[in-house]
């Protein structure tokens, strides 16, 4: 039987019209917790791409930027120069090769066509062997440049950037080769995207001209950023033990649902509404964030799940450098979480908690494989001595959607062999804790004990953030999107001794809510706090201000007190409560 042929009819065009506005429906949708639901309904899947890595033993002798047919690009050498070409020819027999930047310049937005960056890499010893057995000179990548590699002189042919160590290569990239050291060769090479981009790690250089004539007019902007040198331990170099304040205070900014984009972003439901005219996301809520992380002056801050919004980041990395780079240039200590949408873009949620856990300032790590999820750690603060534990603070991945979708469909829940894993930990920091209790202070002219605190972070509510007829302080503004399957995480954290659970999740809701349970013995209590979103990137509701939320811990007072800083006005303290005070749990405004 002889096919159709397909012919352009106008209902066809009003049928395809219809589509796309029912999928932009669905992505906005996605954005109000549904992304499970979308990606079943549309067959979509992520790429989950690792996080190139680039050992610290190689030199980059050459860079090229390639095309790929978009059918062939999972053919490993598809793009791929040849051995011969780049300045030094063919060194396969010395082990240097080409090797190919694992991400699309055009993001997967040109249909027929990819863009590849690739550079020729050798090992330190393979090139000591080549200077000792070729007459090649001792030349190696010592910079990259786009467009006018040296500005500040007057330098108008390529003749005379010649002359400089520069040497062109395509689409406005210019290398810099110089003699080897271990400090000025460049020794790894990746892309970020979009107008603003940035690399805030300290020994990674972004170049700031964009790569010039890839993907034609789709795409976002394409950066270089290239680090020299070995690669640092940022933990080791950068990172100190956090301590209590000589006012035996500890200051702690709680910065929830970020939801950046690759790019600027798009605002939902910024308030006022006219602001939305205009309105970058991204820039915005980095501006809000600035400002009030220079009235507060945390000592940490904590990051309680999607820092991205994954189905607008189609590259992680660029998203997540953006997320942290406020902190990581104030050099402010920080914690993270994942959520729900933040493995939803190019990285799984292994990549992007290992992303994080080797940025410089951050205090978290990727967690025991043996338990579930990604982000399970404990993070204490020190009294006056190093073994000593004022304050202990739990992280724990909280998961995105049920595996069990049809006896608990909705979000998924934390399991019960990370519950135990928390009291392992807390177990494990006794001796620290009955240590710092046996310091004194005077108080009020008496001479008493300070007192250890603890607190619980992670992004979906637990389900007894749904009991909202108990003690309340702020709004409920949405239903409380927690998981129907109850583990006991609420009991487990009172436990221990975690005086507040603190999250995300839900934009809208900003309160702390005192959950009390009676038993025959005691009183069993603990406070459950949203933070608020922040991000313009996420939804919102009407009339509802972007905002934070700030804890802070006096161990002298036995006290944790706690407020809000909107978007509008972040200089006015919100809703200004004391959780806990003697090392007692209550409600005082």
């Amino acid at each position: 039987m002889t096919p159709k042929s397909f012919k352009i009819t106008p209902n066809r065009v009003i049928l395809f019209g219809f589509l796309l506005n029912f999928i932009s429906i669905l992505l906005f949708l996605a954005n109000r917790h549904y992304a499970s639901e979308l990606y079943e309904m549309l067959g979509f899947s992520s790429a989950q791409a690792p996080i190139p890595t680039n050992s610290e033993d190689m030199f980059i002798l050459d860079v090229s930027i390639n095309g790929c047919t978009a059918y062939n690009y999972r053919n490993p050498d598809c793009g791929k120069p040849k051995s011969g070409d780049g300045k030094f020819g063919d060194l396969t027999a010395y082990g240097a090769d080409w090797i190919r930047v694992d991400k699309d310049l055009c993001l997967g937005l040109s249909w027929f066509r990819k863009e590849v960056l690739w550079v020729k890499k050798i090992s330190r010893t393979d090139y000591r062997k080549v200077l000792d057995e070729t007459h090649l000179t001792d030349e190696v990548v010592i910079d990259i440049s786009v467009q006018d590699p040296e500005p500040e002189f007057d330098i108008s042919t390529e003749q005379e950037l010649n002359k400089k160590e520069w040497e062109y290569r395509s689409n406005n990239v210019w290398l810099k080769y110089g003699p080897h050291n271990d400090k000025n060769v460049v020794t790894a090479v990746d892309v970020l995207f979009g107008q603003d981009a940035v690399d805030p790690r300290p020994d990674w250089n972004f170049v700031e001209s964009s790569i010039k004539d890839v993907c034609g007019i789709v795409g976002y902007s394409a950066f270089i950023t290239f680090r020299k040198g070995p690669k640092v331990d940022y933990k080791r170099h950068y990172n100190k033990p956090l301590v209590m304040n000589d006012k035996d205070e500890f200051k702690i900014l709680q910065v929830a649902d970020l939801h950046f984009s690759t790019g600027i972003g798009v605002c939902f439901n910024a308030e006022p509404p006219s602001s939305t005219i205009g309105c970058r996301a991204d820039p915005r809520t980095l501006e809000f964030i600035g400002k009030v992380l220079d009235i507060e002056q945390p000592d940490l801050v904590v990051l309680s799940g999607d820092q991205i919004f994954g189905l607008t980041a189609p590259d992680s990395a660029t998203a997540a450098l953006k997320a942290y780079s406020p902190f990581i240039e104030r050099k402010i200590p920080f914690a993270a979480v994942l959520g729900n949408h933040d493995a939803e873009g190019s990285l799984a949620a292994k990549e992007l908690m290992q992303l994080f856990a080797d940025l410089p300032y951050s205090v978290g790590v990727v967690g025991p494989e043996t338990i579930d999820g990604y982000g399970n750690y404990v993070t204490t603060v020190q009294g006056k001595s190093n073994s000593s534990v004022a304050l202990a603070f739990y992280f724990v991945d909280s998961h995105d959607y049920s595996q069990n979708k049809k006896e608990y469909p909705g979000y998924d829940w934390i399991k019960e062999n990370q519950l135990k894993y928390m009291k392992e930990q807390a177990e494990s920091i006794k001796d620290g804790v009955a240590e710092f209790e046996k310091e004194k202070v005077k108080q009020n002219g008496k001479i008493k004990n300070k007192t250890h605190l603890s607190m619980a972070f992670f992004h979906i509510p637990l389900p007894e953030f749904k009991n909202t007829t108990e003690t309340l302080v702020g709004t409920p503004r949405e239903d409380s999107g927690s998981p129907k399957y109850n583990s006991g995480a609420r009991d487990a954290f009172q436990e221990i001794g975690v005086k507040a659970i603190s999250i995300g999740h839900d934009h809208c809701n900003d309160y702390c809510l005192l959950d009390k349970r009676q038993s025959p013995t005691e009183e069993n209590q603990i406070w459950l706090c949203y933070a608020g979103g922040v991000g313009l990137g996420g939804y919102g509701c009407k009339g509802y201000q972007r905002r934070t939320r700030t804890y802070v811990f006096n161990t002298a007072k036995g006290e944790i007190k706690s407020w809000k800083r909107a978007e509008n006005e972040p200089e006015v303290r919100i809703d200004e409560q004391i959780l806990v005070s003697e090392g007692v749990i209550g409600n005082w405004l």
